[in-house]
This record gives structure tokens, sequence and C-alpha cells, in this order.
């Protein structure tokens, strides 16, 4: 009894401890806190994949933008690229322009001038720093116009004559636009943590409003979104690793299982997620202890003892007594 305690207290911490895991500041495995799709932490975009998942659309990492043609097709996907460590190439540029121009959709986010060589090919033209400043934009969309919050972004100060602005702040700054590139397009946003996973906490219903917009003016019949995500800088030293694989593992089972009662992991409460993990962990441990009670009463049944003698051993041993005393009576 003391070990089944024991054993469902030590699965119940660790459940904890992986839920816990995903409110951690610092994604595990990354350098600093990129807009990442395998990022968990406030910086991340885990919570935009799972709600574009939710909505049914397939999601690809790519890992080099040479693999745009391989895996996403111009006239079925779109392609988002956000805040890269590392800067694109020209060869990058080249691919995706002519990407865009066969019918692509491409989404840019960035305020760290990573994807500079792109817009600058394009004719955009970005103040060369970076203002660190909360302020409200308002962004356009036919009759809708939209209120979001922004914090850290680049001034687009030119556009080309085939280029709108759709986000502009409160003293007419401009900070997204959308542009025809032969028979696509592309949607330019100087603030990548629009849609990060601490802005979906704190004003989700409207970055939600925000997302669907973009759905429904510009998405189309496109139903896979891909995601590049060759440029991070994500070194890990061996205990990062160690611990990832020790996190992530127990919160794919603790996902699988609570998907079976909920559509949607992302709308649930912390004190859900740990009654959840709570009755996961039990659950868990109450399978393990059943298993393991069979199959030692399994065992002990066939175990024979070394000590034990088979009934017809023990009576041949007896006759033969019997006839042997009789002999020597007789004599």
């Amino acid at each position: 009894m003391k070990r089944l305690v024991f054993l469902i207290a030590f699965l119940t911490i660790i459940m904890l401890i992986t839920v816990y895991s995903l409110e951690f500041k610092a994604a595990i495995g990354f350098i600093t806190d990129p807009p990442s799709i395998h990022n968990t932490g406030p910086g991340g975009f885990s919570t935009l994949v799972q709600i574009l998942k939710f909505k049914g659309f397939k999601i690809i990492s790519l890992n080099s933008i040479a693999e745009l043609y391989k895996d996403c097709s111009p006239k079925s996907s779109i392609l988002v690229i956000a805040s890269p460590d590392k800067p694109l190439s020209y060869e990058d540029s080249q691919y995706i322009t002519s990407w865009i121009s066969d019918g692509g959709l491409a989404i840019v986010l960035d305020e760290i001038g990573s994807v500079d060589v792109l817009i600058d090919r394009l004719g955009i033209e970005t103040l060369n720093y970076t203002i660190r400043d909360v302020d409200y934009a308002v962004c356009s969309f036919g009759e809708l116009k939209l209120w979001i919050l922004v914090n850290v972004y680049r001034p687009i100060v030119s556009i080309p004559e085939n280029a709108k602005a759709i986000c502009r702040l409160s003293r007419g700054t401009v900070i997204a636009i959308h542009m025809d590139i032969g028979a696509g397009k592309l949607l330019l946003f100087t603030d990548s943590s629009i849609f990060i996973n601490y802005m979906f906490q704190k004003v989700r219903s409207r970055i939600e409003i925000l997302l669907n917009s973009i759905e429904s003016t510009y998405f189309g019949n496109r139903s896979i979104i891909c995601f590049y995500e060759g440029g991070w800088i994500n070194k890990y030293l061996s205990t990062t690793a160690i611990l990832k694989n020790i996190v992530l593992f127990p919160y794919a089972v603790i996902s699988w299982g609570i998907s079976i009662v909920y559509r949607d992991l992302l709308y649930m409460t912390s004190t859900m997620k740990i009654l959840s993990a709570l009755f996961i962990s039990i659950l868990v441990t109450t399978i393990i202890s059943i298993q393991y009670l069979v199959r030692k009463q399994f065992l002990r049944s066939r175990r024979r003892p070394e000590t034990e003698v088979s009934k017809e051993i023990l009576i041949g041993v007896v006759d033969r007594c019997i006839q042997l005393w009789k002999k020597r009576v007789k004599r």
C-alpha cells in the first residue's frame, strides 16, 4: 500500500511539473524567446498553431526556404516568416518573391530587420531601428476596423504603388501593409509579437478577431500553412536536451488523455489543467498497479515451491515403506 501511495505521489508531481513547465518564461532549447511554432514560452507561436489546427489547417515546418516549392504549393499554401534569428539570404529573397509571383500568399512579421533583404528587394522601406513602446494600431479589413496592441515595431516609411497600408498607429505611422506581387500577395507586419502566446493570454478575443479577419480576407481556399523554422538559434546544452525530453514526453501523454474529453486543450484554465493532470496520473497509476497485482498473482499460482512433493510420489514412498516393514516382520 505504501508503494502504491508513493507511486501516485511521484507521478502526480511529474505531471504537475509538466503542466507548469508550459508557463516558463524561457522556452527550453532556445537561446532567445522567438516566435517559433515549437516555442511554448510567452514569445512563441504554439498557441497560434493550435488554433490554426483547430480550424482545420495543415501545419508544415520548413527548415529551408529552398523547400518551398517541394512542400508548399503556391496556390494552396500560406508562407509565414516571423523574425528569424538569422537574416534571410539574397537567394532566399529570390525564392520567396518567385513563389509569391506564382500565386502564393506570404505573411511576413519582423521588427528586428532579419527580412530586410526581402523587403528592400520589393521596394519597401522601414526605419533601421526598432521602437519599443506600447501603442494601439487600427487595422482595416474592408469595412471592419480593429484596434490591436503593439509593443515592439519598426515603422514603415515608404511603400511602392502596388502596396496599401492596412494597420496604422494612432499618430498615423504605418506598421502593416499588403502588396500584390504577380499572382500572389504579401502581408507585412513590422511587429511579430501580434500573434505570440503572451498576446493570446492577455487579449485573446481581439487577436482571434484579427486572425479571423485576415483569414476571411486573404486565405481563400488555402488549407496549408508553412512556417519557416530554419532561422532559429537553438543550441542545446546536454542537460537542457535531457530536461526537454523529460518534459515533453509526459506532456504528450497528458495532451492525448485530455483530448479525449476536451477538444481544445488551449481553452482550459490552469485549475482544469491541474485537475486533469491529477486525474491522468491516478488513472495511469491504477492501470500499472492492476497489471502488477494480476501478474504477481498469476506467477504465484504457477510457481511450485521447491519443497512441494506430488501426491503420487508420497503414496509410492509410503507403500514402499509398508512392504519393507512386512518383510522384516515375517523374518
